[in-house]
């Protein structure tokens, strides 16, 4: 009788994409756990891509503040990675930290720009 893990091993070496998407979402989730609950709170890992992690940040000031420690932040998360992994490999190791701003604005702020651009008119 085969085990639940051996079945979910044969699923995922039957669909590499999926298997791809889960190894970044848990290498995604490491991100609170390497830069602490405070500085989690005012960012977001977002993707992945060439080991290139991309993390959108709240406030430019938060964006300088992580590019001044950028080093220290891909160390400490690329540890934990190693230790969350435990006796298996990552699938890959981060050698650069992408620091965005957010793409989005929140409907009040959209509306408070609008009202601040017609007021200058």
């Amino acid at each position: 009788m085969k085990t639940l893990g051996s079945i979910v091993d044969q699923i995922l070496s039957w669909n590499p994409d999926l298997k791809r998407g889960i190894d970044e979402a848990k290498m995604l989730g490491v991100w609170a756990d390497a830069v602490g609950p405070f500085t989690a709170k005012h960012t977001t890992p977002l993707r992945i891509q060439e080991n290139k992690l991309f993390v959108e940040v709240d406030h430019p000031i938060w964006r300088q503040e992580l590019h001044a420690q950028k080093q220290k932040i891909l160390d400490v998360y690329n540890a934990r990675l190693r230790t969350h992994w435990g006796d298996r490999t990552p699938p890959s190791t981060i050698i650069d930290l992408i620091l965005v701003q957010p793409q989005r604005q929140t409907h009040q702020n959209h509306d408070k720009n609008r009202k601040n651009s017609k007021k200058k008119r």
